[in-house]
């Protein structure tokens, strides 16, 4: 919608994120709960969730913190991320084996988020839905 083009482009909201990403890659939290309770290190007085809520009421807008990921970087890794949208769609791959193909792990990227995936891995599919693709 017209309002969420708005608020991504808010330069608090751009901020806010930022600092989320900041705050996750710092203290890779074991869950999405802890890490909404932990103290926030810019302002240890308040927890992730009360720093939240103070940009909730700055910017008019509700925002909600529904999934947090990390991703270790080993020397023999690249990884590309492709943001489409705006981060509506967002898409990470890894390839192992090189530190110098993060412009091929990109592309991947954005292939992957133009195919559209329904499951992240074979083991995710249902199996209705193998057992259907059989029979075609």
């Amino acid at each position: 919608t017209q309002s969420t083009w708005v608020v991504v482009k808010n330069d608090r909201f751009k901020e806010f994120l930022q600092n989320i990403a900041e705050e996750v890659a710092r203290t890779n939290p074991p869950s999405l709960d802890g890490f909404l309770q932990q103290s926030y290190s810019k302002e240890p007085s308040i927890t992730i969730d009360q720093y939240r809520a103070t940009v909730i009421q700055a910017i008019g807008e509700n925002i909600q913190i529904r999934r947090i990921m990390t991703f270790k970087k080993g020397s023999d890794v690249s990884v590309g991320v492709y943001s489409h949208l705006g981060g509506k769609i967002v898409t990470v791959v890894e390839i192992t084996g090189s530190d110098k193909e993060e412009a091929l792990a990109k592309d991947i990227a954005m292939h992957t988020a133009a195919a559209a995936p329904e499951y992240l891995s074979p083991e995710k599919v249902p199996e209705a839905i193998i057992e259907k693709k059989k029979k075609k």
